[in-house]
């Protein structure tokens, strides 16, 4: 027991000190045994076991709810996550015969999700190139599962001449899709990597295949988050006070974070961030007609409303994150 939560602590980078509640789940958990453990471990006397069997059922009941955007939880967010590392091995310039594991998608990653890396020979007029796909966490690729592979033509150019992008998109029903592109030609190769085991007829493959596009355009191309980025580079130069324009860096830089890291957060946060822009234009329209003097004082910026309050505990994970 004593390593899977330790796996789970570092995986979400807290400590046990962190842990506000602890939520026992199965019909094991009821043995005293199981929580006189827990409380060794994360150092707490909270531990009790009230229905650990209807929490199961009421997990489901959140998730389904989720999933269907019921009114009465349209409020909470579920996240599911890939509970393993994916990529491609490549060569091992110390060792030829062992090949390196390059990730592509970590895992702990939102899904579904789209993740793309660049790659290139590694030798002189090479003429052909295989990417093997890999699941799991060993350094060697060899070490890990192999899912597949794919070969592409290469023009034969000097070492490092012709590059590659990988793209991997992945969903919780379990269909990974590989894209590789050469960009000397710009020939594409698509492999499509299914679950057998969750059984999946070939039409639902092909309609998550579809959903899967939505995923691989950029969120900064979205008509409103792009309406976001530039009203906060507008405020930021319209401001004059020292702090203003660092809070709205920080909501700026953590908006672009977040629309590079996992998607389905990127509507919560973009309402956050506009909520926080509308405050600040509001007081600077609200002093436009006074001098340079009042402006730059910065007295006015208060943020002790409760939007306000809201806005700063959803930026203070990523803040310190930062530093």
């Amino acid at each position: 027991m004593g390593k899977p939560i330790s796996k789970a602590l570092m995986d979400a980078k807290v400590s046990a000190h962190d842990i506000t509640q602890v939520v026992l789940v199965g019909g094991s958990c009821k043995m005293p045994v199981v929580q006189q453990y827990l409380q060794h471990l994360l150092g707490r006397e909270d531990i009790v076991a009230l229905e650990p069997d209807y929490m199961i059922a009421l997990g489901c009941g959140i998730s389904a709810g989720i999933k269907e955007r019921n009114e009465e939880i349209k409020d909470m967010l579920l996240t599911d996550i890939c509970p393993f590392s994916l990529g491609t091995g490549i060569v091992n310039h110390n060792n030829k015969d062992k090949d390196l594991m390059s990730f592509i998608i970590e895992r702990n990653s939102p899904l579904p999700i789209t993740r793309e890396r660049s790659y290139q020979t590694v030798y002189d007029n090479q003429k052909q190139i295989c990417f093997k796909i890999y699941q799991g966490e060993g350094m060697y690729a060899e070490e890990n599962i192999l899912l597949g592979e794919t070969e592409l033509e290469v023009p034969p150019k000097p070492a490092g001449e012709v590059k590659f992008l990988v793209r991997f998109t992945y969903d919780i029903n379990g269909i990974l899709e590989v894209e590789v592109k050469v960009s000397a030609t710009g020939e594409t190769k698509r492999l499509v990597i299914v679950n057998k085991e969750l059984g999946m007829t070939q039409s639902q493959v092909e309609e998550k295949l579809r959903e899967f596009e939505r995923l691989k355009v950029n969120p900064s191309e979205n008509e409103e988050n792009r309406y976001v980025l530039e009203w906060g580079q507008r405020l930021f130069m319209q401001s004059s006070n020292e702090q203003v324009r660092y809070d709205i860096l920080k909501k700026l830089q953590y908006f672009e974070y977040v629309m590079a890291k996992d998607v389905y957060q990127v509507p919560k946060v973009r309402k956050y961030t506009t909520v926080f822009f509308a405050y600040i234009e509001k007081m600077l329209n609200r002093y436009v007609s006074f001098s340079d003097d009042v402006l730059a004082d910065g007295s006015w910026y208060q943020e002790d409303d409760e939007d306000e309050k809201e806005i700063d505990n959803l930026f203070h994970e990523w803040d310190e994150k930062d530093k």
